[in-house]
């Protein structure tokens, strides 16, 4: 009874207040009534408690309720989360080309027969992508060959031509000796 007397918070007289009150395993039903004078001016309060089944049962039901609504809310989370995972799944061979691809490495492959959808088109046209590249890269590379080799020729070729000029110099040096020497004689 001590532990209702806590929780009772006394209503203003004249008014009937009705409040379930919960003790352990057992509910009780507290109905306030005013008791009335000879001049129909409330002068105190008149108490009913009793204990009530029905309420309890109905603070059981509200927390199952509850429980199964948490329940529902978990189950319902935990199949978006795998419905999403199977929906984004057949991008994960794509995004690890892609980032293989973003290191260097031309020699990916993204052919995959398995998906008829957007994410097979997408496929394709990122292999195609990728074949691309390959060709581009490859024209780069034999370009770069042949600038290589040209510049090796013309390197040979500019050695050459300098060793040529410098027979064709000494050539000259000689003529030029050999008329002041007949200049001289003459």
């Amino acid at each position: 009874m001590a532990t209702i007397q806590k929780q009772l918070v006394w209503p203003e007289l004249g008014r009937i207040e009705r409040r379930t009150l919960f003790m352990g395993e057992t509910a009780y039903t507290l109905t306030i009534f005013p008791l009335l004078g000879i001049a129909s001016q409330p002068l105190a309060h008149l108490l009913s408690l009793f204990e009530d089944p029905l309420a309890l049962q109905q603070r059981r039901l509200k927390q199952m309720t509850y429980i199964a609504v948490l329940g529902l809310l978990l189950l319902a989370a935990l199949g978006l989360y795998l419905s999403i995972r199977h929906a984004l799944r057949p991008f994960d061979q794509p995004v690890v080309a892609l980032a293989r691809l973003a290191q260097g490495e031309l020699n990916v492959s993204l052919a995959s027969r398995r998906y008829d959808d957007e994410v097979g088109q997408l496929m394709q046209a990122l292999q195609r992508l990728v074949e691309r590249l390959r060709e581009i890269i490859g024209g780069i590379h034999r370009a770069s060959d042949d600038l290589q080799a040209s510049a090796g020729t013309m390197a040979a070729l500019a050695e050459s031509t300098k060793i040529q000029f410098d027979h064709q110099k000494i050539k000259i040096a000689h003529v030029d000796r050999a008329a002041m020497h007949m200049a001289q004689s003459a």
